[in-house]
Formats: structure tokens, C-alpha cells, sequence
């Protein structure tokens, strides 16, 4: 008799939902400081308990979440109590985890019915996703809560400076600076190769270009703008900067361009 194997999922049928969480959660979420305060101040220990919250959302699904004081401060958007939290010793890269487990039933043997047929359940975890919050900072564009996190130490990345200046809320020199600090390349770049320093110099963001090169970004990278090909053009930060009508920025990268494009200005 021939074996054969079947996966699949099971059909969203009921919605049901659990939250496990403690006062210290409860109060956060409420948008209490002073409570949080007063309890953190009994047990500085509470500012790094996690939560669990578990949510069926059907029979076949559960997606389980945990969280910090400080990732729900953060996604709250609540300034004060992430301070408090942070001054506690929350730990500023503590992040949310959210993982997705589905039933997958198992189809072994021969057809339906016969004594070698069995089906047999089990949870499988489909995906999982974690935040820090500095990235749901990053993620609510708030460069007030991306500087606080950065100050406490978050770590940074290239990606994260790809965001920043990508972004006009969060393109400030101050978080640049940090983000640097923490772990970025000025030389950062997205797939595509294109750098920090040119993301900046698109939009005509003099201050953060000024600080990109201060930190060592190369004026003379290039990236191709639009397909590789024969349509295809090299472009430096520059060049792209005269090509938006940026005429200070222009006239900052100019000097720097050629062999003195690798050196530092002030």
C-alpha cells in the first residue's frame, strides 16, 4: 500500500482570547506614572517583567505575544513612564516577541478508513517577530523616543540609520549622532547601494549631511539610479543633491568630491 503524507491548516471556526499580565503591565497601560513610579520604587525589578498574552484566534491559531513595561510605553507613546521605566534599569533592548503557532494535521497511510490511516495534531510555529523598542519607536516615526532609547544605549544598526534618514521626523543630527554611536556605519546603505549620505543629500537635509560627513561618510559613493543598464547612471551624493535644486547642500559636497571625498569636514 502506497504511504502518503498530507499538511495543512485548520480553518479559523471561534475566536477566543486569553492576557496574562501583572499590575505593573496594567498600570503602564493605564498611563498611571506616579503608580509605576511608586512601584518601581518598592521593586525596581518590576521594570524588566514580562508579560504573556496569549490570543486564539481560532481553533486552529494561536498567536502568542510578549511584552515589556517599556515596549508598552513605547507603543503608548507615554514619555514620562518611559523614562521611569528606563531610570528603574528597564532594559532598553528587552523586545516584544510575537510568535504565531497553527495546528497542522498530519494525514499518514493509506485511504481514509483503513486501519493504517491516522491523523495526528500538532502545533507548528508559523512566524516570529521581534521589536525593540527602539524599533517601535522607529516604526511610530518619534525621534523623542528614538533619541531617549539611543541615550540609554539601544543598539543601532545600518538599517536603522537607513530609516532615520530616511525619514524627515527622525532626520535630526542629535539621533544621527547616536545612531552612529550605537553601532551604524556613516557609510550605511539600503539593496540597492544606496548610502545615508545620499538619502540625506536628496532631500537637501544640510544638518545631516554635515554630521554623515563629520562621521566619516564617503562624498564620493556611488549607487546606480534607476535599472542597471544602459539607462542606468552613477550618481554621488552631489549629484543627486544638484539634481533636486539643493543649492547648499551642492555647494557643502562639492570640495569633498574627488580625492579629498574620503576626508572629514567640519
Amino acid at each position: 500500500m502506497n504511504i502518503h503524507t498530507k499538511q495543512f491548516m485548520v480553518v479559523a471556526l471561534l475566536s477566543i482570547q486569553a492576557l496574562v499580565a501583572g499590575p505593573i503591565h496594567d498600570a503602564v497601560e493605564s498611563g498611571d506614572v506616579a503608580k509605576v513610579q511608586g512601584m518601581l520604587k518598592e521593586n525596581p525589578a518590576l521594570a524588566n517583567e514580562a508579560v504573556r498574552q496569549v490570543t486564539l484566534k481560532s481553533l486552529g491559531r494561536e498567536v502568542v505575544q510578549q511584552r515589556t513595561p517599556l515596549t508598552i510605553a513605547a507603543k503608548k507613546r507615554i514619555l514620562p513612564m518611559a523614562k521611569a521605566l528606563l531610570d528603574a534599569g528597564a532594559k532598553v533592548d528587552a523586545p516584544q516577541v510575537t510568535t504565531v503557532k497553527e495546528i497542522v494535521i498530519t494525514e499518514q497511510g493509506g485511504d481514509y478508513g483503513r486501519p493504517q490511516y491516522q491523523r495526528v495534531h500538532s502545533w507548528k510555529v508559523t512566524s516570529e517577530h521581534k521589536e525593540s523598542p527602539l524599533d517601535i519607536a522607529l516604526g511610530s516615526v518619534d525621534s523623542t523616543f528614538c533619541e531617549l532609547f539611543l541615550t540609554h544605549g539601544a543598539k543601532a544598526s545600518d538599517a536603522t540609520l537607513m530609516r532615520v534618514v530616511g525619514s524627515s521626523s527622525l532626520r535630526t543630527p542629535k539621533v544621527i549622532e547616536l545612531v552612529i554611536k550605537n553601532g551604524a556605519s556613516a557609510n550605511a546603505t539600503d539593496s540597492r547601494g544606496k548610502s545615508a549620505l545620499h538619502e540625506a543629500a536628496r532631500w537637501g537635509d544640510l544638518p545631516a549631511v554635515k554630521v554623515l560627513i563629520t562621521k566619516g561618510a564617503n562624498a564620493n559613493a556611488t549607487y546606480h539610479m534607476g535599472r542597471r543598464g544602459r539607462r542606468s547612471k552613477k550618481m554621488k551624493a552631489v549629484d543627486l543633491a544638484k539634481k533636486y535644486n539643493h543649492d547648499d547642500v551642492v555647494a557643502y559636497l562639492k570640495p569633498l568630491t574627488g580625492l579629498r571625498g574620503k576626508l572629514r569636514r567640519k
